[in-house]
């Protein structure tokens, strides 16, 4: 089956090009044809109410849009009945970051629709669109405090720019900068986690024990940090060892040691500066605080948790 011209979805991961472009899409129709000839409804409208919307005429104009913010619930029917309901003067948008598609509608609608993708954007596109954002706000960013900004916030470009427009209404300085990111960005996700042992990675304690407590001010476990720091710590003394008997290749670590390759591939350009003396020494003050942790020697209680919290501290300084 062709693609009908009437029909879109659009789809993918970043929701804000996705946005973006309905909303370019209702303020162009809402300008030439009026806001009557504008309609948006959910994804819990059944095909019969939907095939009512798309078959009446425009009122007073030459084109009519009918937004639906999801994909309806159905058959395979539904949606071919859609088709053949449909005004010869209206447009149908189907948004749908993520469609299912295992399902009959979905697998119907990407033969029927014409598919329109929105995929995160490239590093280098990114950033750049980072700029142009800053600069719309009225700021420039320096280079660190972009990639810092990346680091800490993920690849989600809605959440980055929310977080580029807060950066400039919180920066009293004509560029945005590292202090700034560090001060006011928030992880996305599980971006944190990530942000914590990629400051490690490059011997940086203090930004490290930083977002430690910013982990623990927004409430999470202590022993579940303290997994994830012993986790990092077995995949640096593994790398190392790797490293130390000639292997510097992240698919051999990987396949070799069980290193996960994005964590060997991480790793393996810090493994010139690492200490393997203190490295050893680190791993037995690691594995003895542990073992205190287990048996009782060390309190992690919900109500006692300050020895569990000295003992992150130390592990990360």
């Amino acid at each position: 089956m062709e693609p009908a011209s009437q029909i879109y979805l659009f789809t993918g991961e970043n929701t804000y090009a996705l946005r973006s472009e309905k909303k370019k899409w209702i303020t162009e129709f809402q300008r030439k044809y009026g806001p009557e000839n504008c309609v948006i409804v959910p994804s819990s409208i059944d095909y019969a109410a939907l095939s009512d919307e798309v078959g009446a005429s425009p009122f007073i104009a030459e084109k009519r849009l009918v937004i639906v913010e999801g994909i309806p619930k159905g058959t395979t029917e539904d949606v071919d009945r859609l088709a053949g309901a449909i005004h010869p003067q209206c447009i149908l948008h189907f948004l749908e970051p993520k469609p299912d598609k295992r399902l009959g509608t979905t697998k119907s609608l990407l033969k029927t629709a014409t598919v329109k993708e929105f995929a995160h954007l490239a590093p280098k596109v990114m950033r750049q669109w980072l700029m142009d954002l800053a600069q719309k706000n009225g700021k420039q960013i320096d280079a660190t405090a972009l990639e810092r900004l990346i680091i800490t916030v993920g690849e989600d470009e809605d959440q980055l720019s929310t977080e580029i427009e807060k950066l400039a209404l919180g920066s009293s300085a004509p560029i945005i900068t590292l202090n700034d990111v560090e001060r006011l960005a928030v992880p996305g996700g599980d971006q944190e986690i990530w942000l914590l042992t990629g400051l490690l990675v490059h011997g940086d304690p203090s930004p490290a024990l930083a977002t430690v407590r910013g982990l623990l001010l927004r409430g999470e476990d202590p022993q579940a940090i303290w997994a994830i720091l012993l986790w990092f710590l077995r995949q640096v003394a593994s790398t190392a060892a790797g490293v130390a008997s000639g292997e510097r290749s992240a698919p051999a670590l990987a396949q070799k040691l069980q290193v996960p390759f994005p964590t060997a591939r991480t790793l393996l350009p810090a493994m010139d500066r690492v200490d393997l003396s203190a490295l050893r020494r680190v791993l037995r003050e690691a594995i003895d605080a542990d073992m205190g942790l287990k048996t009782g020697k060390y309190r992690s209680s919900a109500d006692a948790q300050q020895e569990i919290l000295a003992l992150l501290d130390r592990l990360v300084v």
